[in-house]
C-alpha cells in the first residue's frame, strides 16, 4: 500500500510538470495573425472619385476604379496602407489599420469634376426676406446657395437624390438674424452631372412660419490670435460643402456671440460654429467647427491649442529613415500627419498615425523618388476630435464637430 501511495505520488509529480512544461512550449507559439478583406473609396475635393492610384498592404497591391473603390483580400492586422498618386507626385501612408471599409479623402487632388444646377422659384412676395437654399442627402452631402440657384460641384456621370430646403429669414442693421419667417421643403430631388433641375416651391410649400430661439456666449483663447468666425445650419452628418459666403448664415465679430435658431422645423438640424485661426510662429492654422446646443446662456468655446513641432530642429541635416519626427499633442483626442514636400523633385509625401512621432520608414517604396541627398520642407497637424485613424476612415462617421490644426513649416536635409 505504501508502495502505491509512492507510484501515485510519483505520477502525480511528473504530471505537474509535464503539463508546465508544455504550457511553456505553447506559449513561445505565436498564434497566426487575424487576417481581413478590406475595401474602400478614395475620393477628391468635393467627394469626387479618384481613379487608378496604386493601393498597397505590404506584398499586396491595387488600382482604384473609375468610381475610386478598391478592394485587397487576406490582409493581416493591424495594417499599413499605402496610396501611391504617381500623376500628382504624392504619396500617403496610413499607420496600424485594423478597419475593413475605409473611406480616404485626398483633398490636394483637384479632379474634374461637373456642377449640376438648381434653379428655384418662390413666391414673389417673399422676395424681401433674406435666405439660405440647401441641397442635402441627410448624410454625406450638404450645398448651400442663394434662395434662387444651388450650384453643385460633383464627379463626371454623377447622380445624387436628395431634398432642397428653403429657410427665410431677417436681419437687423448688423447683419445679424433676428427672426425666421418661412420654411419648406421639397423630397425626392435628383440631381445629374451637367445638367439643370428646376424645383419649385408654392405659398402653400412655404407656409410654415418656425419660432426662434437665442443662444449666447463667449470665446476664450483667441486673444493675439487672427480669426475669422461664422455661424451657419447643418442638415447632414457631415462639413458642408462650399464656400464659406454660401455656407455663413452670418458672420460673429468679438468674442461674444449672440445667435437666433429657428425652432419646430420637420428636419433636424445641427447648429455650428466655425472659426478659422491664423496663429503667429511657431503656430500655424487651426480650423474648427463647434457643435451648439439649441438653447442657452453663457455657452463658452475654447479654442483647440496647435501641436508644436519638436524634432528635428529648424535646417537639420543627415536625416534618414531612422530620425525620428516629433511633435506635441495639441487639444484632445485626434489623429496625427505628417506631410513633407520634396523641394527639387516637387513630391509630396503624407503619413497618417495615431502617435506624436513617426520616422520616413516607407517613404522608399513609394517608388516616387529618391529621398537622399535631397531638402524637404515638413509640417505636422492634427485631426479631431476621433479616437484612432480607424474612426476617422470610418464612412459613416459624423464629422460636423471637428478641428483641424496644422504647425508651421520647418526645412531639412536628408543625408547623401
Amino acid at each position: 500500500m505504501k508502495r502505491d501511495c509512492v507510484s501515485i505520488a510519483l505520477f502525480f509529480v511528473v504530471f505537474v510538470f509535464s503539463v508546465i512544461i508544455s504550457s511553456c512550449s505553447d506559449g513561445g507559439i505565436e498564434p497566426e495573425s487575424a487576417k481581413i478583406d478590406i475595401s474602400g473609396k478614395i475620393s477628391a475635393l468635393f467627394n469626387i472619385p479618384v481613379s487608378n492610384v496604386v493601393v498597397k498592404v505590404n506584398e499586396k497591391i491595387t488600382t482604384t476604379s473609375a468610381y475610386g473603390d478598391f478592394s485587397l483580400k487576406d490582409v493581416t492586422i493591424p495594417y499599413d496602407l499605402i496610396i501611391i498618386d504617381s500623376i500628382n507626385k504624392a504619396g500617403c501612408i496610413y499607420k496600424g489599420l485594423s478597419r475593413t471599409n475605409l473611406d480616404i479623402s485626398l483633398s490636394y487632388i483637384s479632379q474634374s469634376y461637373s456642377n449640376a444646377n438648381i434653379n428655384i422659384t418662390y413666391p414673389i412676395d417673399l422676395s424681401n426676406f433674406d435666405g439660405k437654399a440647401i441641397f442635402t442627402d441627410g448624410n454625406q452631402r450638404s450645398y448651400y446657395g442663394d434662395l434662387s440657384n444651388i450650384s453643385i460641384n460633383i464627379g463626371n456621370n454623377t447622380t445624387l437624390k436628395g431634398k432642397v430646403i428653403l429657410i427665410f429669414f431677417t436681419r437687423d442693421n448688423s447683419n445679424n438674424i433676428t427672426s425666421y419667417e418661412r420654411y419648406g421643403e421639397k423630397d425626392s430631388i435628383t440631381v445629374t452631372a451637367g445638367g439643370t433641375t428646376n424645383v419649385n416651391f408654392t405659398a402653400n410649400d412655404l407656409q410654415l412660419n418656425p419660432g426662434e430661439i437665442t443662444i449666447s456666449g463667449n470665446f476664450s483663447d483667441l486673444q493675439g490670435l487672427n480669426n475669422y468666425k461664422f455661424f451657419t445650419l447643418s442638415f447632414g452628418k457631415r462639413k458642408s460643402t462650399g464656400y464659406s459666403n454660401l455656407v455663413l448664415f452670418s458672420e460673429i465679430q468679438g468674442n461674444n456671440f449672440n445667435l437666433v435658431l429657428p425652432t419646430n422645423l420637420p428636419t433636424d438640424y445641427t447648429p455650428l460654429i466655425y472659426i478659422n485661426v491664423q496663429g503667429t510662429y511657431p503656430k500655424g492654422i487651426l480650423s474648427e467647427q463647434f457643435v451648439l446646443p439649441k438653447g442657452g446662456t453663457g455657452i463658452n468655446l475654447s479654442i483647440s491649442d496647435f501641436p508644436s513641432q519638436i524634432n528635428p530642429p529648424e535646417n537639420a541635416i543627415n536625416v534618414d529613415t531612422t530620425t525620428l519626427f516629433e511633435w506635441t499633442s495639441g487639444t484632445g483626442n485626434g489623429i496625427y500627419y505628417l506631410v513633407i514636400h520634396d523641394e527639387t523633385q516637387l513630391i509630396t509625401y503624407t503619413i497618417n498615425t495615431n502617435s506624436m512621432n513617426t520616422s520616413l520608414e516607407g517613404l522608399y517604396s513609394l517608388g516616387l523618388g529618391n529621398i537622399s541627398n535631397q531638402t524637404f520642407s515638413w509640417y505636422c497637424g492634427k485631426y479631431g476630435n476621433v479616437s484612432s485613424l480607424d474612426e476617422y476612415l470610418d464612412p459613416e462617421r459624423n464629422n460636423i464637430g471637428y478641428y483641424s490644426a496644422t504647425t508651421s513649416t520647418r526645412m531639412c536635409r536628408t543625408k547623401r
